[in-house]
């Protein structure tokens, strides 16, 4: 009687594989520099062939939109369990403390200048950091815009204004936390300086 095709033991496998070459790209990312790694010391790294990289992506730069897609699965998970019952400062500064601990903590400080590098020198489409369709634009929008209609947020600016200088205030607080080679709590600074930050939008 012939073998059955496993056809899920294959896909496991390919998985497998792909986890694989996410996982060499960012440690290689992290030691080298990203513009610095090419796709061969990759695939060398997993010991598989250069078409088998481009089965799972299509570029080098797909491996950091896919990590950009896992931070944001991360922040719509906090936010989803988030209390929708606190007010928006709460519930504004309980997603920035989830975005301070996924990058100090999970992610930490090499993996976030790998991010940081490759988006410098980036063009257009590719450049995530500012990306306003992100969902962690719109979570940090929506909650602007439902402290707005409760009155708690001032209507001087919109809430797409406000969105940015908040992202605008996260990069620039985490690019200094990199400069200074993580020598302060990324957690506690969040929390004070956008403490401040929202007394100035505070209605």
């Amino acid at each position: 009687m012939p073998q059955k095709y496993d056809s899920s033991g294959r896909r496991k496998k390919s998985q497998e594989t792909k986890v694989k070459l996410y996982n060499a790209a960012i440690k290689l990312f992290n030691r080298y520099g990203y513009e610095n790694v090419t796709i061969s010391q990759i695939t060398d790294k997993v010991g598989v062939g250069k078409g088998t990289f481009y089965i799972h992506y299509p570029s080098k730069e797909a491996i950091i939109v896919e990590q950009f897609e896992k931070i944001d699965r991360f922040y719509l998970e906090r936010y989803n369990n988030s209390d929708k019952n606190n007010n928006a400062k709460s519930q504004l500064m309980a997603f920035l403390n989830s975005v301070a601990v996924l990058t100090e903590d999970v992610l930490k400080i090499d993996s976030v200048k790998v991010v940081y590098r490759s988006q410098i020198n980036a063009t257009g489409n590719f450049k995530l950091l500012i990306d306003e369709k992100r969902l962690y634009f719109r979570i940090i929008q929506e909650i602007i815009e439902n402290g707005q209609s409760k009155k708690e947020f001032s209507e001087d600016l919109s809430s797409k204004e406000i969105t940015m200088h908040v992202t605008r205030f996260v990069r620039a607080i985490i690019y200094d936390w990199i400069l200074h080679d993580g020598s302060f709590s990324l957690t506690a600074e969040f929390d004070k300086s956008f403490n401040l930050f929202l007394e100035t939008i505070k209605n």
